[in-house]
């Protein structure tokens, strides 16, 4: 198994960031001093979420927006999630590729999270789900297809109260991953 696209899709961000100067890391993280704003960022995210990737037919290129709050612990293992509150912003680009049999290969994706202070004002956006105990609380969810369907979801993203009150808000770290789901 290879992660050659999902590593060349990542790569493309990376370049788009770039062109549009914005400040990123080359271990995928940036600290509060020097993570982006959402206004700053997102143009780059629309235009690469937007960019065509050959071979990929329909329904094979899936993007996702989300936004959640961590008001507890994590428990996380990836070295980059903070074990304190936070408001998250995350934008994933899921591929599915063919294998030459036809079969379909396994799934990557590209990942950009945003983290944000756990703001009274962005969690109150959000909806506490009991049943994942009272220390996470999650927004809506928007799914659209990559390449040509880009402008549209990323157009139904940007009506979001959730984005919206980010947009005002300072973020404390960016990071970006890629690989399998």
């Amino acid at each position: 198994m290879d992660e050659g696209l999902s590593k060349a899709l990542f790569d493309r961000l990376v370049a788009r960031l770039d062109l549009a100067d914005v400040r990123h890391a080359d271990e995928f993280r940036l600290t509060a001093a020097s993570a982006p704003r959402l206004p700053d960022l997102w143009p780059a995210v629309e235009a690469w979420a937007g960019e065509p990737i050959k071979g990929l037919d329909d329904g094979r290129d899936l993007l996702l927006f989300e936004s959640f709050a961590k008001l507890g612990p994590s428990h996380s293992d990836a070295e980059w999630y903070e074990d304190r509150p936070r408001f998250v912003l995350e934008v994933s680009r899921q591929l599915t590729p063919r294998r030459e049999d036809g079969e379909d290969d396994d799934m990557q994706q590209v990942l950009l999270y945003l983290l944000f202070p756990a703001d009274d004002d962005l969690v109150r956006l959000l909806t506490v789900h009991e049943e994942l105990g009272n220390d996470s609380a999650w927004g809506p969810e928007r799914s659209g297809e990559g390449g040509i369907g880009a402008k549209r979801w990323a157009a139904s993203i940007r009506e979001t109260p959730v984005f919206r009150a980010a947009c005002e808000c300072e973020p404390h770290a960016l990071c970006i991953t890629y690989g399998f789901i």
